[in-house]
């Protein structure tokens, strides 16, 4: 059966000059340690938005039947800790699978394996039986770490069963910050001769974004390198940072509270769930016309797995995405309706490789 999953536009695929997504998003405020408040750096730490439909878009053939089923729990392997970016939305998403498309007493269960930037929950995935028991996540951050050298992994190795998450990122600053707009906060920063911008980790993609756009502006953000996006966010609400750059997941408390307000966002087209925020590239035309970094996650299985075991898979999740359950999940945390975009594997490893093209160069500005 031809394997489908969800990805962004062909646009998400153009390389261009701007930043991606951001691993700063993989752990908790309670884990922050004091930032490194140098300039955009090389490193290894780090964690979407509206494509509108292609004519490419499909969904699962109805009808699709497999002889496999799970033999016990499936596993699903989060790289990251619990209460992060990728581990609230693939929570989402297995929360909501119908257990009455499983075998009698078999559940899917999340085990969060934190360490190396997500690479040790990655890899303990890829090194597990290809026997459809254990499911992975393939997200930007690890694109990101095979951009920095950090892994000798590959895309190449996923086969993707379900996009979790596809989302802009978002430059939230507080709330009583002297401007309203993102052009304002540049002018501002060129005005007072620097602002400070919050991430993840030095090799988040979330920092960088911050690297492309000051390059891009010639503008003076210095990234302040967190060690997990919640504090990061934290850091703008007491007044350590002037701004965050981050996940609408990480920051929707703070914004519920009224405490942080965004001023743009990176992705292509504006995001559903902030219809009055505008793109950087709508503030930016010249300079940032074609940006579009998002945020993104996808279940995975090796790429090596029986196709009826894929098959079975993408079906499962496929039908938890389209629930009224996951959609209030996105509701909750602001994540954009971007999941059904169901595209065949063949452009989604396109879509991969992009990504990992595309940092591979804008990662240069890191040591800037």
């Amino acid at each position: 059966m031809k394997k489908r999953l969800a990805v962004i536009l062909a646009a998400a695929m153009v390389l261009t000059m701007a930043g991606c997504g951001g691993q700063g998003d993989s752990g908790n405020a309670d884990d922050a340690k004091k930032p490194d408040t140098s300039a955009e750096e090389s490193g290894d730490e780090g964690e979407a938005d509206d494509t509108g439909e292609t004519d490419d878009a499909k969904e699962p053939a109805e009808g699709t039947t497999s002889d496999w089923e799970p033999s016990g729990n499936v596993s699903v392997i989060v790289p990251y800790s619990a209460g992060g970016t990728t581990d609230l939305s693939v929570r989402g998403v297995t929360g909501a699978v119908d257990s009455g498309k499983l075998p009698g007493g078999v559940s899917v269960v999340v085990d969060n394996v934190t360490g190396g930037s997500g690479l040790v929950g990655i890899s303990q995935f890829i090194n597990s039986d290809n026997d459809g028991q254990t499911v992975g996540i393939i997200n930007c951050d690890f694109i990101m770490n095979m951009a920095l050298g950090n892994t000798d992994l590959s895309y190449e190795q996923f086969t993707p069963v379900g996009c979790v998450m596809m989302d802009g990122n978002l430059v939230f600053v507080s709330a009583d910050a002297p401007y309203d707009t993102y052009e304002e906060f540049i002018e501002y920063a060129k005005e007072k001769g620097g602002v400070t911008v919050a991430d993840a980790g030095a090799g988040s993609v979330q920092a960088v974004v911050t690297a492309s756009t000051a390059e891009a502006l010639d503008a003076p953000l210095t990234a302040v390198h967190y060690d997990d996006a919640g504090a990061a966010v934290l850091g703008v609400v007491s007044g350590e940072v002037d701004a965050v750059c981050c996940s609408s997941v990480t920051a929707a408390a703070q914004y519920d509270a009224g405490n942080v307000k965004p001023l743009a966002t990176s992705s292509l087209e504006r995001m559903s769930t902030f219809e009055d925020v505008p793109t950087m590239a709508e503030c930016f035309p010249d300079e940032l016309g074609t940006m579009n970094v998002p945020v993104w996650v996808f279940l995975a299985v090796r790429n090596d797995t029986d196709p009826a075991i894929s098959s079975y898979l993408q079906d499962l999740f496929y039908d938890a995405i389209k629930t009224d359950a996951y959609a209030e999940v996105r509701s909750q945390f602001y994540l954009c309706d971007n999941n059904e975009l169901y595209l065949d594997e063949e452009k989604a490893q396109e879509f991969f490789k992009s990504q990992f093209e595309y940092y591979s160069e804008v990662v240069k500005l890191l040591d800037k």
